[in-house]
């Protein structure tokens, strides 16, 4: 993949295509900017592996999409970098707003933020931790803004000013 990937042609890569998904506005930017996020890894020298399956074997220094991490929960994580035991969870709706009558804004914070999502999350977080895995959660503004490729740069131990090079 590269800077002139089409974002149809990401979408293919990473198993997006025939999804039943409703084409938003929001659900381009949030391809884009994970395709950014994969293109920057790229240049670090992580292949991109595309949508993981279980016919699938691992390649050294490869990110896969919606990688299943353990065998004793099937437990998929949206990022993975499986040879460096690196597991990123990219947490939706973290922004989704609701305004009541008087005015006043309510976040409803989508399935991660409910009582259930927590617990849900809380469990896949300690499964990987207790399994020898990096996880790290970020939010979609995190994969915008580029912090969530600083993060990552950090838990495989690039020195950002050696990248710059």
């Amino acid at each position: 993949m590269n800077q002139n990937t089409t974002l149809e042609e990401f979408r293919r890569l990473a198993g997006k295509v025939g999804m039943k998904r409703k084409d938003t506005k929001a659900k381009r930017d949030r391809d884009l900017a994970l395709m950014n996020l994969i293109i920057e890894l790229e240049q670090m020298g992580i292949e991109f592996g595309g949508r993981w399956n279980s016919k699938m074997e691992v390649k050294p220094s490869t990110l896969y999409l919606e990688y299943v991490f353990s065998t004793k929960r099937r437990f998929r994580a949206d990022l993975a970098i499986p040879t460096e035991r690196l597991l990123v969870e990219i947490h939706g709706g973290s922004y989704v707003v609701r305004r009541s009558k008087d005015g006043k804004v309510h976040y409803l914070g989508g399935a991660h933020h409910s009582p259930e999502g927590r617990r849900r999350d809380m469990d896949k977080s300690n499964l990987a931790n207790l399994e020898g895995w990096t996880y790290l959660e970020v939010d979609w503004k995190d994969v915008k803004m580029g912090s969530a490729f600083d993060l990552i740069q950090q838990a495989l131990g690039v020195d950002k000013n050696e990248d710059d090079e």
